[in-house]
């Protein structure tokens, strides 16, 4: 049987894996005394009337997790993608409304985060963040996932590929993509997984599935930056970040 949650918004739901390709054990990193994945945690906890927990299939995350007095449920070695670890919690429990927070997004705010959280509960199926970004090297880079909105901001593509096209100077038009996703519980757990696409493998962005199917897909547009770890170029531009904070 599931269990009822009475009176919150939404279940946030971290998925976190151990191995990560271009930054060796990522998540675990310490930066001022908390690792990356503590601080998105904590960033997680303070949405207002929410609960939160990660969802690893890694012994060493799970430890790490409680060390910092967190809630870890550990899910099957054979899920392949971030979306089906959220779903394995997701089906367990009964909450409105799911949050897939990227473990690797530790300067995505709370209020940031209740940005994409307010669409959904406002009746949407799905929706996400972005930022812009007038970068040209960041524009360019295959790590950084861009998105082009129609005139209602809604998503109409998402890729690695530097879209849309631009011949000038001025980059300010490059929405940044940022982790995390809202999903109204019903869409999650009935639709999305019914849903095919023959590009989301090819970008190897889940993301497109939905557009691909025309669904809806809304994104706020923040004022701020949050760039995901992925390299130690991004180590450094969170340590910098932190130190701007406090500064």
């Amino acid at each position: 049987m599931k269990k009822k949650q009475k009176n919150k918004r939404a279940l946030i739901v971290i998925p976190a894996r151990l191995k990560s390709s271009r930054l060796k054990e990522k998540l675990l990193i310490k930066v001022k005394g908390k690792s990356i994945l503590q601080w998105t945690y904590e960033n997680g906890k303070k949405v207002p009337n929410t609960d939160i927990v990660v969802a690893t299939d890694s012994e060493l995350i799970a430890e790490e997790v409680k060390s910092f007095g967190g809630k870890a449920v550990l899910t099957p070695k054979d899920i392949s993608s971030g979306t089906e670890r959220v779903l394995y919690v997701a089906d367990k429990v009964n909450y409105p409304i799911i949050i897939n927070l990227q473990a690797d997004e530790p300067m995505l705010s709370p209020e940031e985060i209740e940005k994409a959280l307010f669409l959904v509960e406002d009746g949407g199926f799905v929706s996400t963040l972005c930022f812009r970004n007038p970068s040209y090297e960041e524009f360019k880079n295959p790590n950084n996932v861009k998105v082009v909105l129609n005139k209602d901001d809604e998503a109409v593509y998402f890729s690695r590929a530097p879209i849309p096209y631009q011949q000038k100077e001025d980059f300010s038009f490059f929405f940044h993509h940022i982790g995390v996703y809202v999903f109204n519980s019903f869409f999650l757990k009935q639709i999305l997984p019914n849903l095919t696409s023959s590009i989301d493998t090819l970008e190897k962005l889940e993301q497109l599935k939905i557009i691909e199917n025309n669904i809806s897909f809304k994104i706020d547009v923040i004022e701020g930056v949050s760039v995901g770890i992925d390299t130690e170029e991004d180590l450094k531009k969170f340590n910098k970040y932190l130190e701007e904070k406090d500064g």
